[in-house]
């Protein structure tokens, strides 16, 4: 990890540096979404290259939804539930054989009740389980465990160094109002900052969301729930970067109050027409990913140039370059929220594959069959052996200019 980044992060000084995009600093990039909606979206306008990864499935590694994914010396780790409870990890190879999974439900040394995350570091695999913070070697036996000393629960975190992590947290109403902490691997608290103000700190408590910390080129950019801005943290700021231009549909800043309690927060949401908010992102060089979801629950892809300063959303894309026609819906459980080296990780249910290759072969000729499954049999393969109830397949997608 870059020497540079941990100094900047040590001599953050900022308690409330920030707030939306309304804040007097304005050196932001605005994503028009409402604008660049589309009805679909097809592959050839954002994909340079896609690689179909099957995630083996057996009786010991069943994954239900996909909450990270982080690949690391080749192989692909995912955290996995199903429900809000049960979290896994398995391990996978670069092609999608099962390797191993970490499951070390319990009350003892090395063992958590509730899986909330983990991260990688260069020799180790971290696991947060709400107060306690348990590191593992990279086969996943046990080396060691510290309380977490915070009042907070960390909610997701990303390595800094080896040692040291930064957090983001919910509880805030109760406890403390800034939403990001730095910590170290044995639980203790380094520095609290990003402090927000109390609508948004019972926002924060409300609501988890898919993805709210990325990392690209050694800057961190993060996201707090029902916002429409992404933060960076570079140096000694943190400072709104991007924000999605919601309109009229932007919930307002000032809706909730510190002493809501949850049924007062759905009332006061359901009075609104409708509302946006950033679910998860992604950032690269030449482009960012958005993924928002509404007031009953739809969700939507945004693309975002960052070389010409296009956007592109939609609720559903069309592959038009391998298995013509076929249609990939962007629902709240299935959405990008996992990247890697400016790669999207998108997780599909088989049956969109199955059916996609089935009606697609049947349009064809049989020379053009034939040809198709020269030139693609890894993925015929694929197709052909898939069953509906097996695990997701990842879709490893290179994203071109645009």
């Amino acid at each position: 990890m870059n020497k540079k980044l941990f100094v900047y992060l040590l001599v953050i000084l900022f308690g409330s540096s920030c707030g939306s995009h309304s804040d007097s600093n304005s050196d932001y990039v605005t994503i028009d979404f409402e604008s660049s909606l589309v009805d679909k979206l097809k592959f050839s306008q954002f994909v340079d290259t896609i690689e179909f990864i099957p995630l083996e499935t057996t009786n010991r590694n069943l994954i239900g939804e996909i909450q990270r994914v982080i690949y690391d010396d080749e192989k692909y780790y995912i955290r996995t539930t199903h429900g809000m409870q049960n979290a896994n990890l398995f391990v996978f190879d670069k092609k999608g054989k099962y390797l191993w999974g970490l499951n070390k439900r319990g009350n003892g040394p090395g063992e958590y009740n509730d899986f909330v995350d983990f991260s990688i570091t260069e020799n180790q695999i971290h696991v947060i389980s709400f107060f306690k913070f348990i590191s593992y070697d990279k086969q996943g036996e046990f080396i060691k465990e510290s309380k977490i000393e915070l009042e907070n629960q960390v909610k997701e975190f990303v390595p800094i160094n080896d040692t040291t992590f930064l957090a983001l947290v919910f509880r805030t109403r109760s406890n403390d109002l800034n939403f990001l902490f730095r910590m170290n691997d044995d639980g203790k608290v380094e520095k609290r900052f990003f402090q927000r103000n109390e609508s948004e700190a019972r926002a924060n408590d409300y609501r988890i969301h898919g993805k709210g910390i990325d990392l690209w080129n050694n800057i961190y950019y993060f996201n707090h729930p029902f916002s429409d801005t992404i933060f960076q943290i570079q140096e000694e700021n943190v400072r709104p970067m991007f924000y999605v231009n919601y309109g009229d549909k932007a919930i307002p800043g000032n809706l909730l109050e510190l002493s809501d309690p949850y049924n007062i927060i759905n009332e006061k949401l359901s009075r609104l027409d409708d509302y946006f908010y950033i679910n998860s992102f992604g950032i690269a060089d030449h482009y960012i990913y958005v993924c928002s979801s509404n007031k009953v629950y739809q969700s939507f892809l945004t693309l975002y140039s960052r070389k010409t300063g296009k956007s592109i959303s939609t609720r559903k894309i069309e592959d038009d370059m391998i298995l013509k026609g076929m249609i990939l819906p962007i629902t709240i459980k299935k959405m990008p929220h996992n990247s890697d080296n400016g790669d999207i990780l998108w997780e599909v249910e088989p049956s969109y594959l199955i059916e996609g290759y089935r009606k697609y072969m049947s349009n064809l000729s049989e020379p053009r069959r034939a040809e198709f499954k020269s030139k693609y049999p890894d993925l015929v393969k694929m197709c052909t052996t898939l069953k509906e109830d097996d695990n997701p397949v990842l879709l490893r997608i290179k994203v071109k200019e645009f």
